[in-house]
């Protein structure tokens, strides 16, 4: 019964999208969890994808037609307002597949030192200035880094890379799912044209 469990906002959103009428009543195979079927809609109406009479906003219809989960959608469609719809695109894609990064038995230490790297390359500025300081004092706790900088930082480092068969070896050694992110590159583009589209 995997809608039980599921979030329902994104099937909700392709529903209103679709025009499917009275959709509180639709015969599902396994109806949802009622709870979280509402829930469903309040999440929609808070981002401004319906209003409070269920139908889709013109927010809504593009929101529906980017290929993320609601939020994401959201703040990706809010970030032209901040002009950084790249690094949104970006950090999107990232979000929408599983961890880029690799783990593998017996190479566990290794593995932990490349994505502190990339952890280190996406601190912001003004915690690269007092590193040192810094590091002293939080080592023990990693809680502040940001895996949306370190997304970030990644795709940069990645896709400077020109050649296709230096990208794969780049991330074999330091240890990226080559694969994975070919999946996050073709959902960047996706989204890019997307929201190219909506002008």
């Amino acid at each position: 019964p995997e809608i039980r469990r599921s979030d329902l906002a994104d099937i909700v959103l392709q529903m209103v999208l679709m025009g499917i009428p009275d959709i509180h009543s639709f015969d599902f195979i396994d109806p949802p969890d009622h709870y979280a079927f509402e829930n469903a809609f309040e999440t929609l109406r808070i981002l401004g994808a319906i209003n409070y009479k269920e139908h889709l906003t013109d927010l809504g219809y593009k929101m529906a037609y980017l290929p993320l989960d609601p939020r994401i959608s959201r703040m990706l469609i809010a970030a032209e307002k901040y002009d950084v719809v790249v690094q949104t695109a970006v950090i999107a894609s990232f979000l929408s597949v599983k961890d880029p990064f690799m783990r593998p038995l017996g190479e566990e230490d290794e593995a932990d030192k490349a994505q502190d790297y990339f952890q280190r390359l996406g601190m912001p500025s003004g915690k690269k200035i007092m590193r040192g300081r810094f590091f002293n004092a939080y080592s023990a706790n990693s809680s502040y880094f940001s895996d949306l900088l370190t997304y970030l930082a990644i795709w940069k480092k990645v896709f400077l890379i020109e050649h296709e068969e230096e990208r794969k070896q780049y991330c074999l050694s330091h240890y990226i799912n080559f694969q994975t992110l070919e999946e996050i590159k073709a959902i960047y583009l996706q989204l890019v044209d997307t929201l190219a589209q909506f002008g």
